[in-house]
């Protein structure tokens, strides 16, 4: 498995719609997931998730020094076992990669990995006020 984070713009707001940390006591496979922030500017981003949970929304703030990539492992982040969509609003433009491993515990084999890119915004239904 390899990254390649590449994404066909920059914007300063970007979407990703399957988030999820998987880790049940018991269970065999788990998913931890880790998002990458890249920050090509030269100066830093300041970028905030909004994890959309089907229950209520919580935020979290991040510091991208500038022409760097922030690796943020959600595991210690996020709510596990709880899908969610992924809102990230930054100060300047920069692009996001979601990257899930999937992995069987008690064998310590890895079934897959992969990522994907977050959809640059806006989109294409999109108001101007849903950006903010």
């Amino acid at each position: 498995m390899h990254s390649v984070l590449c994404s066909d713009r920059l914007a300063t707001v970007n979407y990703y719609a399957d988030a999820l940390v998987i880790d049940r006591p018991g269970q065999r496979l788990k998913e931890p997931e880790w998002a990458f922030l890249l920050n090509p500017n030269p100066v830093p981003a300041e970028v905030t998730l909004h994890a959309h949970y089907g229950d209520g929304i919580r935020t979290y703030a991040f510091h991208v020094p500038a022409e760097r990539l922030l690796p943020v492992f959600m595991d210690a982040l996020v709510q596990k076992n709880k899908i969610f969509g992924a809102k990230y609003v930054s100060s300047a433009p920069i692009a996001i990669q979601q990257t899930r491993l999937i992995e069987e515990e008690d064998r310590r084999t890895i079934r897959a990995c992969f990522s994907v890119m977050a959809k640059p915004g806006p989109l294409p239904w999109q108001d101007d006020e849903e950006l903010s």
